[in-house]
């Protein structure tokens, strides 16, 4: 548990708190404050985040609950969790089986969908193969 200047202030008994907002990352604790008043700002997209990740000291990922990433621009975050906000309500982007939404680029938006199961592949559980060689 770390306090809006990033201190640690607890590190025992966690659970005791509540639910709390994630951030993992080096210099994580440092600007953690700035991104959880963003996120907390834009509660639509704030119940989906499971974790804000510190990327290299200086930009932010979001982890939604189900696994996508959120690739933020640095000095730029706000901006683009607004535009993000927006996309969802407009075209339901979140509810789409997402692994990335790439946002670090301003002209552009890089949208990466988990591959779908193929309903051709067949099961690969090995007590069903049976040999026909007799």
């Amino acid at each position: 548990i770390i306090d809006r200047e990033g201190r640690v202030m607890q590190s025992n008994n966690v659970g005791a708190f509540g639910p709390l907002p994630l951030v993992v990352g080096l210099g994580a604790n440092a600007g953690a404050a700035g991104i959880i008043d963003l996120l907390r700002a834009q509660p639509s997209l704030a119940g989906r985040v499971e974790a804000a990740v510190r990327v290299s000291e200086r930009r932010w990922n979001l982890r939604l609950m189900g696994g996508a990433d959120i690739l933020l621009p640095e000095g730029q975050e706000a901006a683009a969790i607004t535009r993000l906000v927006e996309l969802h309500a407009r075209d339901r982007l979140l509810d789409r089986p997402l692994a990335a939404v790439d946002m670090r680029l301003p002209d552009r938006l890089v949208v990466r969908m988990n591959p779908a199961p193929s309903a051709t592949t067949p099961p690969t559980n090995p007590t069903q193969v049976r040999s026909t060689r007799g």
